[in-house]
C-alpha cells in the first residue's frame, strides 16, 4: 500500500535498509507459511514506502477489513468495515495475531487476505525509541501454489500493469491476475462471463507470450536498472503474442499519441512506450508505420454484434452471441480449452434463454400497446384533427 494503510504515514525506507527488513520478516514469517517469496525491484526506485512479503496460505480466504484493538486486546473491526465470522476467519485472525507477535509488531490492520503491520524502527536501529515513528510491513497471502506467479507479476514495480495493458492489445478475451492468466468473455448481455484459468505458471505464461522466463529467472537478479526489464521485456521474436501487441501498441501511439500521465500506474507505463518507441528492436515498426488507420482498419470482424436499434442493445439474442476475437481464439486453441469454453458456453446459452424468451414477451407486448395508442392517434387525428396527447 505504499506506506498509507495506516491513518499514519509509514517511514520511508532506502534500498539498503529496504533489502535488510525484507530478509528479517522473510525469515521471521517463514515458519508460519509454505513459502515465501519478495518482489524484486530496481535500483531505479531510491526509496520504499514499504516491505512486501508474499505468503503461502493453504487455509480459506475470507474478507473482512479489522485493525488491532490495544484496549481489548483482538482485532476489532474497521470504521465501516464488515464485521466476518466463521472458521476461516477466526483461523486467519488467529494467524495475524500470532504474527505480529513473532515480528514484533505494535499495529495490525487486516485487509482480506492482506495484513498490514507496523513495525517499530528499532527492528534496524536500536537506538530508535520512536513510539509514533513506523516501518510498514505487509505479508500478502496467496495459496502456495501461485507464489511464483505472484511474485513475477509484483516485480519491477509494475511487471503487472505492463503486461495487462500489452495483453489489452493483442486480445481483449484474455485477463491477468496476480495469482493467475485467464481467458474470459461474455457471449450473452446481462449472464456471468465464462472464465477460464489457462496457468498459475509464469514460465508457461511466459513461453506463449513470446518471453524467456529462464532468463527472467538468473539474468533478472542482476538488473539494476528499469530499462534491462523492458529489454527483456521486448525482446521477442517477430509473431508472438508480445511481437503482436507491441506492433498494435505501436500504431495506437502513432494514431493517438502516448497517453498522458497523471500517477504511478501512467507514468510507468509511459516511460515502458518511450522505450518501446525509441530503444527496443521494434522501434523500426514506428518508423516504418505510416497509415494511422491502420490500427483501427485491423481489427477482426469477431467479438462483435450486428448492429442493433439502440433500444435492443441491452437484449439477449441467443442466435447472435457475441463472438470472441481472433485473438481469443488463437488462444483457446494454444491452451487446448476449445471444448472447455463450448460446454461452458451451452451452459451460459441454457441460462440465458428464459430470460430470452422473457425478454421477447415484454418487448411484443410493447409493441402491440405502441400499435394500439398509435392506431388511437391516428383515429383520433382522422375524426378531430387533434392528438391524443391534446384531449
Amino acid at each position: 500500500m505504499g506506506g498509507s494503510a495506516f491513518d499514519q504515514q509509514a517511514s520511508r525506507l532506502t534500498q539498503e535498509q529496504h533489502a535488510r527488513l525484507t530478509r528479517i520478516i522473510t525469515d521471521l514469517a517463514a515458519p508460519f507459511f509454505q513459502g515465501t517469496s519478495a518482489p524484486r525491484n530496481t535500483a531505479s526506485k531510491k526509496t520504499h514506502g514499504d516491505v512486501d512479503v508474499i505468503c503461502g496460505y493453504a487455509g480459506e480466504k475470507c474478507g473482512g477489513q479489522e485493525e488491532w484493538d490495544p484496549e481489548s486486546k483482538t482485532p476489532v473491526p474497521l470504521k465501516g468495515g464488515k464485521v466476518v465470522a466463521g472458521q476461516p476467519a477466526d483461523e486467519l485472525r488467529a494467524l495475524a495475531v500470532t504474527l505480529m507477535g513473532a515480528i514484533g509488531a505494535v499495529g495490525l490492520r487486516r485487509h482480506g487476505s492482506t495484513l498490514n503491520y507496523k513495525v517499530p524502527l528499532s527492528i534496524l536501529n536500536a537506538n530508535e525509541t520512536s513510539s509514533e515513528k513506523f516501518y510498514q510491513v505487509d505479508l500478502d497471502l496467496v495459496a502456495p501454489g501461485d507464489i511464483e506467479f505472484n511474485t513475477f507479476l509484483t516485480s519491477y514495480g509494475a511487471t503487472s500493469f505492463l503486461l495487462g495493458r500489452c495483453l489489452r492489445f493483442y486480445s481483449p478475451s484474455v485477463v491477468l491476475h496476480l495469482t493467475h492468466f485467464a481467458f474470459r468473455h461474455a457471449p450473452f448481455i446481462g449472464i456471468p462471463p465464462i472464465d477460464i484459468t489457462l496457468t498459475n505458471d509464469p514460465g508457461e505464461f511466459c513461453k506463449w507470450f513470446g518471453l524467456d522466463y529462464q532468463v527472467w529467472k538468473t539474468e533478472g537478479l542482476q538488473w539494476r536498472w528499469d530499462w534491462q526489464f523492458w529489454k527483456w521485456l521486448t525482446d521477442v521474436e517477430d509473431g508472438t503474442p508480445a511481437a503482436v501487441a507491441y506492433k498494435q501498441m505501436i500504431r495506437r501511439v502513432k494514431r493517438d499519441g502516448a497517453p498522458v500521465s497523471f500517477g504511478k500506474k501512467d507514468r510507468f507505463p509511459s516511460e515502458f512506450y518511450q522505450y518501446l518507441l525509441e530503444r527496443s528492436k521494434w522501434s523500426k515498426e514506428w518508423e516504418n508505420t505510416t497509415s494511422a488507420e491502420e490500427f483501427s482498419e485491423s481489427g477482426s470482424s469477431r467479438g462483435k454484434r450486428k448492429q442493433v436499434p439502440d433500444e435492443m442493445q441491452s437484449i439477449i439474442d441467443i442466435d447472435n452471441p457475441t463472438e470472441y476475437d481472433e485473438g481469443g481464439a488463437a488462444v483457446l486453441t494454444y491452451w487446448g480449452k476449445e471444448k472447455v469454453y463450448q460446454e461452458l458456453f451451452e451452459q451460459r446459452k441454457a441460462l440465458a434463454a428464459p430470460i430470452a424468451v422473457s425478454q421477447k414477451i415484454r418487448l411484443e407486448k410493447k409493441a402491440r400497446q405502441k400499435a394500439l395508442l398509435d392506431a388511437q392517434e391516428a383515429m383520433i387525428k382522422m375524426n378531430f384533427g387533434g392528438s391524443a396527447v391534446d384531449q
